[in-house]
Order: C-alpha cells, then sequence, then structure tokens
C-alpha cells in the first residue's frame, strides 16, 4: 500500500509539474510579439498571468456574491474588477506595453477605491488603506517612477474622496463589508508578500549552493591545489589536489601538517606570509620546500604558495586563500638551462679566444712571408734564371696576402664577438671614402670585365663614425658583389634619409634564394658546396659587415632574386657618436654578435678623444 501511494503521489506531482508548465506556455504565447528581450518576456508574461487569475478569480466570485444579502453594489464590485482584470491582460497582450497597463491599473483600481469610499462613508471608510498597496508594491519591485505616479494617483483619489465629503456627496452611511473586504485584501496581499520572500531566500539559497558547488568541482579540477585559512592560519578546507601535494602519513590533511612538512628553514617565511596579509597586505607569494612523504629519503619538492586576502564590506580579514603547485620540474629546468647557458657562453668565450691567439701568431709569419716574395718579385736583389721562378714568387704573395685578409678578418670576428673591438669615431668626408673603396677594387672587376659605377647622393654630409670599419664594409660588400657577379654592373648607391647613411651595393650576380637569406650574416657561412667550390672565400665577409654596422648602432638588410641579382643595404647613423651615447644611456654595453647584436652588461669605457670600445 506504501508503494502504491508514493507512486500516486509521484503521478500527482508530475500531473502539477506538467499543468504548470503548460500553462506557463499557455501565457508564454499570449506575450506580444514585439517583445524580444527575455527578461522582459518573463514579466510580460506573469503580469499577464497575474491580471487573468484576478479577473477569473473575481468572476467566480460573482454569483456567490448574487446569492448574498449584500446588494446590487457588493455583485457589482467582482463584475467590475473581472471585466477591468480581462480588459488589461488583453491590452497587454496586444501592445506590449506594461509600463502603460500597469498605471492604468493603477488608476482603475485607485478610481474604484474611491467610489466605494464615497458610497460608504467617505474619509471614513476603510477602504482607503487600499490606496495604500498601489505604491508600496511598486516600490518594493524597484519601478521608482511608477511607484511616485501611484503615489500622486492616490493623492488625487484622497482628494477627490475629501472634495466630495465636503460638498457632501458622500454617504454619511458605513457597511460592515468594507471592513471585512479591506481586512482580507490586505491579509491577502500580506501573505503574498511572504509567499514571495520565502520563494526569494530560498532562490538565494539554491543559488549559493550552486555555487558553492560549481567552486568546489572548479577546485578540484585545478592542478593546483586550493586551500582556505582562518586569519590566524587555521585550514578551513582544501581542494583534492592539496592532498597529493601535501602527502601526509596522518590523514586528514590540517594546518599542523602542513607546517611541518615544509623545511625548518623555510618555516619562517610561510609564517611571515599570513602576518603580512594580517597587516594589510591583498597577496603575498612564498616559494618553499616541502617534503615528500613517499620518499623513504629525505627529499624535498619546489612548492609555490600565492596567498591573497579575502576581507568583508569593512575591510576586515575574513580568511585567506592560497593556491600552491609542485615547481620542482620547472626549477630543474631553469637551472639546466643556466648550466647550458654558461657551458654555451664559456665555449663560444674559448672559441674567441682561440681565434684571437691563432691570429696574432699567423699574422707575425705571414707578414714576414709577404714581404719577402714582394722583394723577391720585385728583383731588388737581382732577376731569376726561369721566368717561371717569378711567376711562383708572385703566387707566394697572392696566396699569403690571401690568408693574411682571412686572418685578419678571424681577428676582428674574435675582437667583436668578445666585445673588444674598438671604433675611433672620427668626421669624415664620405665621398672620399667611396672613391678609396672603389678604386681598391677596380682592378678586380676590370680582370672579370665587369662595369663598377658610384651613384653618389649631392650634397651629401660629413659622417661621424669610425673610418677603418666604413671602409672595411665598403670593401666587403664590394668583393662580394665582385666574386659572385660573372657579367653585368656592381652599383654603389650612397644616400642620407632620415638621419642615416645608406650605403646600397648591387648586383647583377648568382642571386640567392629566399630561403637561404636568413643564414646570412653568420661567420662562416657559405649556401652551397658548390658555391665554395667555384667562388673562394671564407663566409666570414657579411658577418663582419653587420657586426661593424651593429658597432655604430646601424643595421645591415638583403635583397636578393635568385639567378637576378643582390642588394645588401648598410644603414649607419649620421652622427654615431650621439647615437652609441643614446644608446648607452638606456643599457650598459651592445656586443655585436655573427648572427646578430647582443647585449651584454658591462659598463663602456669613454674618454674624451672620443674612443669607444664595442
Amino acid at each position: 500500500m506504501t508503494h502504491i501511494s508514493e507512486a500516486d503521489g509521484s503521478a500527482s506531482g508530475l500531473d502539477s509539474s506538467t499543468f504548470a508548465t503548460a500553462l506557463s506556455g499557455t501565457f508564454e504565447r499570449l506575450v506580444s510579439p514585439r517583445i524580444d528581450e527575455p527578461d522582459e518576456r518573463a514579466r510580460q508574461r506573469r503580469a499577464l498571468a497575474g491580471l487573468v487569475s484576478m479577473g477569473l478569480a473575481a468572476a467566480l466570485v460573482l454569483p456567490f456574491a448574487s446569492l448574498g444579502d449584500i446588494g446590487m453594489r457588493g455583485v457589482a464590485l467582482p463584475a467590475v474588477v473581472a471585466g477591468a482584470c480581462l480588459a488589461l491582460a488583453g491590452l497587454l497582450a496586444s501592445s506590449g506595453r506594461l509600463t502603460l497597463v500597469l498605471l492604468l491599473a493603477i488608476a482603475g483600481a485607485t478610481a474604484l477605491v474611491g467610489a466605494v469610499a464615497l458610497a460608504g462613508g467617505g474619509l471614513s471608510s476603510p477602504v482607503l488603506f487600499l490606496l495604500l498597496l498601489a505604491p508600496i508594491e511598486a516600490a518594493l519591485t524597484g519601478r521608482r517612477q511608477l511607484a511616485a505616479s501611484a503615489t500622486g494617483i492616490a493623492c488625487l483619489a484622497l482628494g477627490a474622496v475629501a472634495l466630495a465629503q465636503w460638498l457632501g456627496l458622500a454617504s454619511a452611511q458605513s457597511f460592515a463589508f468594507d471592513g471585512a473586504l479591506t481586512a482580507g485584501l490586505c491579509l491577502l496581499y500580506g501573505a503574498w508578500q511572504a509567499l514571495r520572500l520565502w520563494r526569494s531566500r530560498e532562490k538565494t539559497v539554491i543559488a549559493r549552493g550552486l555555487q558553492e558547488t560549481e567552486a568546489l568541482l572548479i577546485e578540484n579540477g585545478l592542478c593546483e591545489a586550493v586551500l582556505r585559512f582562518s586569519p590566524e592560519g587555521g585550514l578551513l578546507s582544501a581542494s583534492a589536489a592539496a592532498a597529493g601535494l601535501f602527502e601526509t602519513s596522518v590523514p586528514p590533511l590540517s594546518d599542523k601538517a602542513i607546517f611541518h612538512a615544509i623545511h625548518v628553514t623555510d618555516r619562517v617565511r610561510y609564517l611571515k606570509a599570513f602576518g603580512d596579509l594580517r597587516g594589510g597586505a591583498d597577496a603575498v607569494v612564498v616559494e618553499v620546500k616541502v617534503q615528500s612523504a613517499a620518499s623513504q629519503a629525505q627529499h624535498f619538492r619546489d612548492v609555490a604558495f600565492k596567498f591573497m586576502s579575502v576581507r568583508d564590506g569593512a575591510g576586515q580579514l575574513h580568511a585567506i586563500l592560497a593556491i600552491a603547485r609542485d615547481v620542482s620540474a620547472e626549477r630543474a629546468l631553469t637551472a639546466e638551462l643556466t648550466r647550458a647557458l654558461a657551458a654555451a657562453e664559456q665555449g663560444s668565450d674559448a672559441k674567441s679566444h682561440f681565434l684571437a691567439a691563432v691570429s696574432h701568431e699567423l699574422r707575425t709569419p705571414l707578414n714576414a712571408i709577404i714581404g719577402f716574395s714582394d722583394v723577391l718579385h720585385q728583383e731588388l736583389f737581382g732577376g731569376f734564371d726561369d721566368p717561371r721562378q717569378k711567376e711562383y714568387v708572385g703566387l707566394i704573395r697572392q696566396s699569403g696576402e690571401h690568408l693574411l685578409s682571412v686572418v685578419n678578418g678571424l681577428l676582428d670576428i674574435s675582437k667583436i664577438e668578445a666585445g673588444r673591438y674598438e671604433i675611433e669615431v672620427e668626421r669624415f668626408d664620405v665621398p672620399r671614402a667611396l672613391r678609396a673603396a672603389t678604386d681598391v677594387i677596380r682592378p678586380q672587376a676590370e680582370r672579370k670585365g665587369l662595369t663598377l659605377d658610384a651613384v653618389v647622393a649631392p650634397n651629401l654630409p660629413e659622417v661621424i663614425a669610425d673610418r677603418r670599419a666604413c671602409h672595411q664594409i665598403l670593401l666587403n660588400l664590394l668583393a662580394n658583389a665582385v666574386k659572385f657577379t660573372d657579367a653585368g654592373t656592381v652599383t654603389l648607391r650612397a644616400d642620407a634619409r632620415g638621419g642615416m647613411l645608406v650605403l646600397a651595393v648591387t648586383d647583377t650576380g648568382i642571386g640567392i634564394a629566399q630561403k637561404d637569406l636568413p643564414r646570412l650574416g653568420q661567420p662562416f657561412t657559405q649556401l652551397s658546396q658548390g658555391i665554395a667550390r667555384r667562388y673562394q672565400g671564407t663566409g666570414l665577409g657579411l658577418s663582419l659587415v653587420k657586426g661593424l654596422a651593429a658597432l655604430h648602432r646601424g643595421t645591415m638588410e638583403i635583397a636578393s632574386e635568385l639567378g637576378r641579382g643582390t642588394t645588401v643595404t648598410v644603414r649607419l647613423p649620421l652622427d654615431s657618436m650621439a647615437a652609441i651615447a643614446e644608446a648607452e644611456s638606456s643599457r650598459n654595453k651592445i656586443v655585436a654578435l655573427t648572427d646578430a647584436c647582443k647585449e651584454t652588461e658591462t659598463h663602456p669605457e669613454k674618454d674624451r678623444s672620443g674612443r669607444r670600445t664595442a
């Protein structure tokens, strides 16, 4: 029997829910199609339900009122209420103007109360208390303008009743029915407000519970441990991840267990974080070592805490929220990267020192070879018996000069990488420097049948830079262009734009593929073995140009098309001394690397002669 009763009750509850859903859908369809906003449609749906319910209730009361001994006055009242409510519901459904309908309802109800009061005692009628309900309801729903309008209408109605009584138009006869009606309506309104309050609190409790459940699900879904502490440091709650982070031999997790799991040397910092939050801090970040209970030996993990204060409206500390996560892997990776960086820097320094030492050791014998071969070639101490002897001496001299240029390039690159390349800043004439460079390269171009042109902008200003470095930049660019051009023209252009000296060398040579452009400018880089065999070189030219340009706070750009030629553009400040000083004001030192400029934290030396050390 009990089972049957429960089934019946379940079916009854299901029928009630289905009926309520169907009724809500009916009123939803009655809402004007002009209303699109969901919240406004919900308000109008509730208003329609209220008006129709009041109209039907008044219509149901009408037969019982006609049976009682209350006269035509008692019969007309529910009829008027029923008709007015249903008419207002129709107006709202057709127009969607809720504010207008509410004003009409308030005005109609106020007029009805005033008419009942005039017919039943005037100002002494208890029905006049009902004039307070409309302003109170409008105020409780947050409609300030409607509340003000309702108050004004009620005052007008009260004034009209008073005026009618003063003119003798009000009836002096009072009816007991008026008092009962007023009391009943006031009780119904009070019950309605109590029900509304209860439902509001119920929704608040449900919403709060859902928020807490959602927060708990989020906390348990996070990889980080989320903990809540009291202002005194007592553990209030902990997420599921906290149990794995703070392994304790005796569950459950507690503030004491967390404290004892922290390394002794870190406990003071851990406690100080709570003190800082109690002292007014909003957030504190602390990193401590936490012992792992799973390991028999003393093994500690790095755990980062972020403590945040939770304060009430008065600013008083209500709770402390902490997010903890294991950062052991990050710290191990950081340490490994630091060691790798130190090893790489050490290797780079060793390479630079080796290149510098080897270059210095090679220059002395090379100078001797070049000098004595030059003496022999000029036959200062007698001629050669065989012409081939002079040819071989010339080859020795050319090979020595080539090897010396390679050694000088290595030495310059090593100085730039080590930050020991010194530039002598001076003022000099650009066209003269361009002529000096083209005069050196022109014989090589003529031997290959190339045309070497120089296009210099008129009124080119003087430049403050290292004359030797600029000469070396021009020689490397022109030599590269001549080397990789078999036929056509090599053009050197010079112009001044935006406070920069723009040097561009264009050739009609073999060109470079787009995918290979990023590799250029790295020491000892040649694009293919075939090119290396066909065009002799070490791959130091462009890297040296890039480094020397960077020392002047300039740039190098390469544009090329395979089979069409290449343009290398170098931009140098017209006043390199000012550019270097400006850069040094924001950072300590800039060292030009083989593939880019590298920033270091050493202080550059300056002297009064304008000497700069990169």
